[in-house]
């Protein structure tokens, strides 16, 4: 054969090793464009992924603190509110701002209330009976009566969900008793579920006796009120407290897993 019939195989061997060069410099062009642009979005995302990592770290302690705080002021936490609502009326109850405080926080329960009520009802229906006339009582004005109710049936909940009394304390250590029972759910202390109870773990002065009430000036203390020592404590602020108590207790016992009322929240004694 002719190098002249051989001179068109030639030309595309040639042609070939030219496009598969064309080809990697377009390929290595690509990869590099496409490292330029994911490299910075790999970053931005590691970058968040580490604030996220550190707020969740930090999520539990700051619930602790926020919620500790609300409730030596007689507030509980209604799920309603988010951390940083909760650690913004900390911050202004640890500034003794509690005026401005309880000014947002009354406001938040008042526009809560019928969603409250008819929760309640739902998640314990054998005390809807005695819960109804309580918040109509409420509605009234009639808080001497609504508060004595509210904080009786916060009792009656927790003995039916932790077999203990809301407000009995340990006498060797004066914890409440809500602290030994929350302690047998093993729960790991930096988990959410742990920060959300950390109020039934600690002594507040809605449990508080006598003594420890010495020098704490217009608390909210069950002893004191069932027990006929306090006379002046009808005011809407305390009763919403009471109602912030009741619905507290009755969320965060309730097994988040379960709709069931009858299952997840035990309204009676067995």
């Amino acid at each position: 054969m002719s190098e002249h019939n051989n001179q068109p195989i030639k030309d595309t061997h040639f042609l070939e090793r030219r496009l598969r060069i064309l080809i990697e410099e377009v390929r290595s062009s690509f990869e590099r464009l496409a490292k330029s642009i994911t490299e910075p979005i790999e970053e931005s995302l590691r970058q968040v992924q580490e604030v996220v990592r550190t707020a969740l770290e930090e999520l539990p302690a700051k619930s602790r603190e926020a919620l500790t705080i609300l409730g030596k002021h007689g507030w509980y936490l209604d799920t309603a509110l988010s951390l940083p609502e909760l650690t913004s009326l900390a911050e202004l109850l640890r500034r003794e701002d509690v005026k401005a405080a309880e000014r947002v926080l009354a406001d938040h329960y008042r526009a809560r209330l019928s969603q409250i009520e008819h929760e309640l009802a739902a998640w314990c229906p054998v005390r809807a009976k005695i819960l109804t006339p309580a918040f109509d009582a409420h509605r009234r004005g009639e808080y001497v009566l609504s508060i004595p109710v509210f904080l009786a049936q916060a009792d009656g909940v927790c003995k039916a969900s932790l077999d203990v009394s809301l407000f009995g304390r340990r006498y060797n250590d004066r914890l409440p008793l809500t602290a030994k029972a929350i302690e047998t759910r093993q729960l790991d202390r930096d988990s959410i579920e742990a920060a959300l109870l950390h109020p039934l773990k600690v002594p507040l002065p809605i449990s508080a006796s006598k003594q420890e009430l010495t020098g704490l000036l217009n608390v909210l203390n069950r002893h004191e009120i069932l027990h006929g020592t306090s006379v002046d404590y009808g005011t809407e602020v305390n009763s919403l407290k009471a109602i912030s108590l009741l619905y507290y207790v009755a969320s965060v016992l309730r097994k988040p897993d379960d709709d069931s009322s009858e299952q997840n929240l035990r309204c009676q004694e067995p």
